[in-house]
């Protein structure tokens, strides 16, 4: 377990560490760009991993980003946020099928406290 508070940038660290052989990439909603300037180390992030922004209704950069290493082919296929997963995951009413692929994974968040804060 990492020292919390968890930046991304100590997770990638930990991670590329951990698994030498393996290529890790940053996966994120597009609304996350505007504040990336924000993270800590966010120069090394996006030098060190690529990174994938998955496109939100409320926020579509385009192709217009200012970091050059930031790929957002995808369509919007689910209107979805790690924070809104949050809130119903705490309000208890998040019906496991709607947002995640099996009751196998909604059982991991829960009982691995993933989104509990």
């Amino acid at each position: 377990m990492l020292p919390k508070p968890s930046y991304t940038i100590n997770t990638l660290a930990f991670l590329k560490k951990r698994f030498p052989k393996n290529k890790f990439i940053l996966i994120m909603g597009s609304d996350n760009l505007k504040g990336l300037h924000l993270w800590k180390d966010y120069k090394k992030i996006i030098k060190d991993f690529p990174i994938y922004a998955y496109k939100r209704k409320r926020y579509d950069p385009g192709k217009n980003t200012r970091y050059k290493n930031i790929f957002m082919h995808s369509p919007l296929f689910l209107d979805i946020s790690s924070s809104k997963i949050r809130k119903l995951l705490k309000r208890a009413t998040l019906p496991p099928n709607n947002y995640l692929l099996d009751r196998q994974t909604y059982d991991y968040i829960i009982k691995n406290k993933l989104y509990s804060q």
